[in-house]
């Protein structure tokens, strides 16, 4: 790892075991995102929408799934739609969320003033950069998270098709996987 890695770095356990006593739900939901399921890259939620799959140019919460139809590697290997099952805990960030905000069918998950706008990419990973920072005390972004979940899921051995599963959650390929994200001296 570069110093500038090494000082945005904490391993997994430590990222889902931070505290979760967030006051402000939509920060909360967005913490919860990239650290109770597999971390996937911040345009997979920033096109997020609300409701049944309608529109492959957009990607859909429909509980209990996300529905993935845009992300880097959709047309890699043939990857295409991934479907991911919500757990529980994450649901209920989620629902509390989307509550709060009074959030309905076809709104974006994280809108930009109206609900039916997204953020830019930048403004996106910013904020979601600066609500780490305020949980971690360190300058992370979405990339040391995933560094610290691959690195995390190399350490424990797993076989090369519970690999290749992890690396689709991700929304990655299994090499990216091993060659980009894992960092040993996490």
């Amino acid at each position: 790892m570069s110093e500038t890695q090494k000082a945005k770095a904490l391993t997994w356990d430590e990222l889902k075991n931070m505290d979760s006593s967030f006051t402000e739900s939509r920060g909360h939901a967005l913490y919860s995102v990239f650290t109770k399921i597999p971390p996937r890259r911040p345009q997979d939620y920033r096109v997020m929408r609300l409701g049944k799959d309608n529109d492959d140019n957009f990607n859909y919460l429909d509980f209990p799934h996300f529905i993935f139809n845009v992300y880097k590697t959709a047309d890699y290997k043939g990857y295409g739609k991934y479907i991911a099952t919500i757990p529980n805990d994450l649901a209920l960030v989620l629902k509390k969320y989307i509550d709060e905000y009074s959030l309905k069918d076809g709104d974006f998950l994280f809108y930009n003033k109206t609900k039916d706008k997204t953020f830019d990419s930048s403004t996106f990973s910013s904020m979601i950069s600066g609500i780490f920072h305020a949980r971690t005390g360190k300058k992370m972004d979405v990339n040391s998270i995933r560094h610290a979940y691959a690195t995390y899921i190399l350490s424990e051995r797993i076989s090369q098709t519970e690999l290749e599963k992890k690396a689709k959650a991700m929304g990655t390929s299994r090499n990216a996987l091993l060659n980009i994200y894992n960092k040993l001296d996490l």
